[in-house]
């Protein structure tokens, strides 16, 4: 029933902090079964439970959003993880010093596409033989036009060259890397597949499955964000250790899940792992065409 009463500043706070503390209490009821009891919130959510836990998306998405923001705070780069040995050049070190370069009749007298490959070839081949070269030399060493699509495809040259000079350390990695929560978040759904095609049950459907993935990416966040949290707190990478934790956590959930015996359980994993990545590979690849066509 509608009411006709104004609503006071104490109605408001009022709901305010029922509508957070329903929340809150849904959070509190999750997170002490997520860790002690894995399968169990999955479990609860399926059989319709649903006003006592938290709704396993939104969950995955507030913990993804609240990782995005607490890595945004550091620069991963300065840690001792993500160093990298750096190569000296010496004299001993030979460098090729003869580039070839595709002729501007060659480039005129091939296909839209090819034609975009060939100058990118050609932008590439100059900041491989000059790396301090900049735009506007580089096209007048290759006679181009100082154009937003050839200056698209210098900055895309410039993007595979520091890829391939620094590997991880390279912009790309790192604006791929920061895209993992919506990486991740677009990648669940096919890894899904996996767990149908693994794990054939008459019992689940597609989205009883998605629900047990999603709250099984959740840990994963919280475990991303103990990492950060660790290294830049204590200056100890712990990566390793909460990787095979996080493997056994997965082992336990599936166990539990599926309600299957330790060594076909075992084998599941297995096939999930394998079906997992042919899977996801070409998604992985897709999305890193994706950050590279954009950045």
């Amino acid at each position: 029933m509608n009411s006709t009463k104004r609503i006071t500043l104490s109605d408001f706070i009022e709901e305010f902090f029922s509508n957070f503390y329903a929340y809150d209490s849904k959070i509190r009821n999750t997170f002490s079964y997520l860790f002690t009891k894995p399968a169990f919130v999955a479990h609860q959510i399926i059989n319709g439970k649903r006003q006592t836990f938290a709704n396993p998306f939104r969950l995955f998405l507030s913990i993804s959003i609240i990782y995005f923001l607490f890595s945004s705070f550091f620069n991963p780069e300065e840690s001792s993880i993500f160093k990298t040995k750096q190569i000296e050049n010496n004299d001993s070190i030979k460098r090729e010093t003869n580039f070839t370069y595709y002729s501007s009749k060659e480039i005129k007298n091939s296909s839209y596409f090819i034609k975009k490959i060939k100058t990118l070839d050609n932008y590439y081949s100059a900041i491989e033989e000059n790396e301090e070269i900049d735009f506007n030399n580089a096209n007048k060493k290759l006679g181009l036009t100082n154009s937003s699509d050839n200056h698209y495809l210098y900055t895309r040259a410039e993007l595979t060259k520091d890829f391939v000079k620094n590997g991880l350390q390279s912009k790309i990695m790192k604006a791929y890397n920061e895209k993992r929560p919506f990486i991740i978040f677009l990648l669940l759904p096919f890894i899904t597949i996996a767990f149908l095609i693994s794990f054939r049950n008459k019992t689940y459907n597609y989205t009883d499955h998605l629900v047990f993935v999603y709250t099984v990416a959740t840990v994963l966040f919280i475990k991303y964000f103990f990492d950060l949290l660790f290294l830049h707190i204590v200056g100890f990478p712990i990566e390793s250790i909460t990787a095979i934790l996080f493997i056994l956590y997965i082992y336990r959930s599936l166990r539990k899940f599926y309600n299957y015996s330790r060594w076909k359980t075992i084998l599941k994993f297995v096939l999930l792992t394998f079906t997992s990545t042919i899977i996801g590979i070409p998604i992985l690849l897709l999305t890193f065409i994706f950050v590279f066509l954009i950045t």
